[in-house]
């Protein structure tokens, strides 16, 4: 049985355009305040990320679940491998309902060896199908499968799914990405006297301010009580 992550379509595009941009805000950074070497070595902080992110879910990723052992693939390479024979425990834990669940294989030694968190990648379901999959493979090696979600030994009837992860809350990762990035350009341009540096930086600011403030007012109106007490 099989999962995949083929990668993210939109980052074939948005990883292109967002180096483009933080190599140009860079640049006019560079070239009109002449910041300090570590101004310099922060704003390349960024680019070498996102380079390997690229990189890192360029080839896809593969989760294997088969009669030998648990296996998983990052492109071509096999990244993990544990047989059955080596499993003590298999893990699955989570609230009903909630989109985090995370699954662990732990071996006979008590390490924990492979661990599977839902994210962007990987989805509940797709957990489900991988935790399902390794408790009815691995049930003639003595493996102990437990979870608190009601989960059974099970096959999938498909060979081969492609995963579905969970949907990510971006908002407060971009606010927070242009807080720092405000904050580096303003300081850059006090450092060196430099107004419009400044001021760009500024209005950086107050945008992911104004981008959190909303962020928040979003979340307590999620969470808030119906009349029956119910959320």
């Amino acid at each position: 049985m099989r999962v995949t992550f083929s990668g993210f379509r939109i980052l074939r595009f948005a990883i292109p355009a967002t180096l483009f941009l933080w190599i140009a805000l860079s640049a006019y950074v560079v070239a009109y305040t002449g910041p300090p070497p570590v101004c310099g070595i922060l704003l390349v902080v960024p680019v070498v990320l996102l380079v390997w992110v690229a990189s890192a879910t360029a080839g896809g990723i593969t989760w294997d679940v088969d009669a030998s052992g648990y296996s998983v693939h990052r492109g071509d390479r096999v990244t993990r491998y544990i047989p059955w024979g080596e499993v003590r425990w298999i893990v699955a834990t989570g609230a009903s309902g909630s989109p985090i669940v995370w699954m662990k294989i732990v071996d006979r030694a008590g390490r924990t060896r492979a661990n599977a968190l839902t994210s962007p990648v990987i989805g509940v379901d797709d957990i489900k199908i991988l935790y399902e999959a390794a408790a009815y493979y691995s049930e003639d090696f003595g493996v102990i499968a437990t979870n608190n979600l009601g989960w059974q030994p099970n096959l999938p009837m498909t060979g081969t799914i492609e995963a579905v992860g969970e949907r990510p809350h971006v908002w407060p990762h971009v606010a927070l990405s242009l807080l720092i990035a405000g904050t580096l350009i303003l300081v850059t341009g006090a450092y060196e006297g430099v107004a419009a540096p400044i001021s760009f930086g500024a209005g950086l600011i107050v945008i992911a301010v104004l981008m959190l403030a909303l962020d928040r007012r979003r979340s307590k109106r999620r969470q808030r009580p119906t009349c029956d007490g119910s959320t």
